[in-house]
């Protein structure tokens, strides 16, 4: 495995954890309503957000380039708008995050990480 291979791999395997967390916490989660009184599942996508864009912060502009095809920017957004005041983040904003980015994050990550072994 080529240096960038193991580099790429530690940075994207705990993104890959965190996505599949997010997944596994929010699997009961049918709409945006399903949130309310839900602070255990808001700590947990925020935990694992956190991961996400501090590995993400990490990675060479490389290996971002091959990220390029999802649209980082808004993960990215929404990485931002919630993590400041995850408690008291708009349920439409967790429920989009948890059950629409994440998944497609994850997919993306899943197939670079099989592109490395």
């Amino acid at each position: 495995m080529t240096a960038v291979s193991q580099k790429m791999k530690n940075l994207l395997a705990p993104m890959a954890q965190a996505c599949n967390n997010i997944i596994a916490v929010t699997v009961s989660i049918a709409n945006a309503d399903d949130f309310a009184n839900q602070d255990t599942i808001a700590d947990n996508i925020y935990m694992n957000l956190v991961i996400i864009s501090e590995n993400y912060a990490k990675t060479d502009d490389d290996i971002k380039q091959l990220f390029a095809e999802i649209n980082w920017s808004e993960i990215k957004y929404y990485i931002d708008k919630v993590i400041p005041d995850y408690k008291n983040a708009d349920d439409r904003d967790l429920f989009y995050v948890s059950k629409s980015l994440t998944p497609r994050l994850k997919n993306k990550i899943d197939e670079l990480l099989s592109k490395t072994e």
